[in-house]
């Protein structure tokens, strides 16, 4: 039976890390939005992705990436492989081949659940680093 569940660990890393690779920057110019202070405000969307393409990378668009990037692997490899166990679990008694909807969604829930012990963590701290951006107030 763990032999049918690693390819749902396997897989929840892979996409976890692929994910947070491709949203992040999405992600950082919304908390950078959601944080600005009062005195210092964007004047929009493309003020706030002006102000984030002057720093590099690392200190701008995928500020604060590389813990979520060895966690979220974890944090999805958690939900993947907790949901796999928990529909496995659930189904146990079913005839039928296929899950129903209500064992679908509590082994999502169970999963959810799971993952954040996690993620709540690796969350703050990606939070709190992208809000540190500082904002060029000298009108670019």
């Amino acid at each position: 039976m763990t032999e049918h569940v690693i390819p749902d660990y396997i897989a929840g890393a892979i996409g976890g890390a692929s994910g947070l690779v491709l949203g992040h920057p999405f992600d950082t110019t919304k908390v950078q939005l959601q944080t600005q202070h009062h005195g210092s405000q964007y004047k929009g969307l493309v003020d706030a992705v002006k102000n984030i393409s002057h720093q590099s990378l690392n200190k701008g668009f995928f500020r604060g990436m590389s813990y979520p990037l060895f966690s979220y692997g974890i944090v999805n490899s958690i939900f993947f492989g907790v949901y796999g166990n928990s529909l496995k679990w659930l189904d146990r008694h079913e005839s039928n081949k296929k899950s129903s909807y209500l064992n679908i969604y509590l082994a999502g829930c169970i999963g959810g659940a799971a993952q954040l012990v996690a993620l709540v963590p690796v969350d703050l701290v990606k939070v709190v680093l992208q809000s540190q951006i500082p904002h060029d107030t000298s009108g670019m």
